[in-house]
């Protein structure tokens, strides 16, 4: 259950329209319709009834909408009363993101929002690959990171809290003879290597872990190649040969020269720290990067 579908939910209550709080949202009528049968699968409940074309509310479907609204509501209340505590004492943030990732949909809207806010703060972004970004959060380069959620280790030493899904991804060459199929299957991939970047020391390579996951699922052991970093797995892809199993923010899948398959297979982002500090402006941070809506790249 993310806030994406929690909110997809209130507004076509709202709006009474999908496609209505599809506008609103500035994501597809298809997302939001998605991200509702993704909340009642998660539920166990049908919250719409969808039989006679119009939107009505089951009798679940109004206990729902009664808590969400009121959660939302007494949420949106405390966010501003910390808000007012802590701004005067806000502090700088360095955030660390993933370098080749398109930022382009939340970066400028939540430092316009915090500039807002909190104007005695101050936001910087750097840019790591996927194994070094939390070697950067110990490291005390960064506080924050934005990152996939399955890098991030189940131990008490780091906080995260998912803010977005998207999907994964082939990422290929749109010279590749298979750019184009149409009934493409990752098998078709499998004589062809997968690229990840070489993992360092003992840390397990989370993508390569998900390559391994997503090929064995499909039945067949996938050819892993090392690469040193992102930059030198996109000089490969132009070749024409080989792909990389990611996520769609990748800021490649914006370019001609490369072609991405979608998978069926969904990637959580989180936002990562330190679990060794009192509520902060950091904190604040990943409240309000959580009431943006992320979900579609």
């Amino acid at each position: 259950m993310t806030n994406a579908q929690i909110k997809s939910f209130l507004n076509v209550v709202r709006y009474q329209s999908f496609s209505k709080a599809a506008e609103k949202m500035f994501i597809s009528q298809s997302a939001v319709s998605k991200n509702i049968s993704l909340l009642e699968k998660d539920l166990g409940y049908i919250l719409i009834d969808r039989t006679n074309g119009i939107v009505k509310l089951t009798a679940v479907g109004e206990q729902f909408y009664d808590f969400f609204s009121n959660a939302e509501s007494q949420f949106a209340d405390l966010l501003e009363r910390v808000t007012q505590m802590t701004s005067r004492q806000a502090e700088d943030i360095r955030l660390g993101c993933l370098d080749g990732w398109d930022l382009s949909q939340f970066y400028p809207q939540i430092q316009k929002i915090f500039s807002e806010k909190y104007p005695n703060a101050s936001l910087s972004l750097e840019g790591y690959n996927h194994l070094s970004v939390l070697d950067a959060l110990v490291d005390n380069k960064i506080d924050i990171a934005i990152t996939l959620a399955i890098a991030v280790p189940r131990q008490s030493s780091f906080v995260s809290k998912v803010i977005a899904s998207a999907p994964a991804v082939i990422l290929l060459s749109s010279s590749h003879p298979l750019a184009n199929k149409k009934d493409f299957k990752l098998t078709d991939l499998k004589d062809e290597p997968f690229y990840v970047i070489a993992p360092h020391s003992s840390k397990v390579n989370p993508l390569e872990q998900l390559a391994l996951l997503l090929c064995r699922s499909a039945g067949f052991e996938p050819k892993i190649e090392y690469a040193p970093n992102s930059a030198s797995i996109l000089m490969r892809l132009q070749s024409g040969k080989g792909s990389q199993i990611t996520c769609n923010w990748t800021s490649a899948a914006r370019f001609p020269i490369y072609k991405t398959i979608k998978l069926d297979h969904n990637l959580n982002i989180c936002a990562a720290w330190l679990n060794n500090e009192k509520v902060s402006s950091k904190h604040l941070f990943v409240n309000e990067l959580m009431r943006l809506d992320l979900t579609e790249q």
